[in-house]
This record gives structure tokens, sequence and C-alpha cells, in this order.
């Protein structure tokens, strides 16, 4: 929990929590020696589309 915000000196407004889901599926194909001929990766992230703001605050306090 980080106690030293922006909201001491108004430099930060707060707003309400948010969850992000994301997806990642991948498949690999390897050859009868067991090397590894493809890899493939499927991302989606922010799956439903949620609106949030980031809180990384970039001033030094």
């Amino acid at each position: 929990m980080q106690h030293r915000n922006g909201l001491s000196n108004k430099t930060e407004t707060p707003t309400a929590g948010y969850s992000l889901f994301n997806l990642v599926f991948g498949i690999g194909i390897t050859n009868k020696r067991g090397k590894s001929v493809l890899n493939m990766y499927f991302m989606v992230n922010n799956l439903f589309d949620g609106a949030y703001y980031d809180h990384l605050i970039r001033l030094k306090i």
C-alpha cells in the first residue's frame, strides 16, 4: 500500500478500483527430434474493453 500519494497535495484525484481481464493462448509444434518448429501465441489485453486510469505518479514528491 502506498501512503505517499498525490491526494494530499491535490495533484491526483481518486478513482474507483478496476479489474482487467487478459487472455493468452499458445501452441507449440515440435519435430520428431524434439526441436521446436513453430510457436504461435494469441493475446488479447483488456478483453472486455474496461475503461481505467492507471495511477502511475511521475512526479517526484
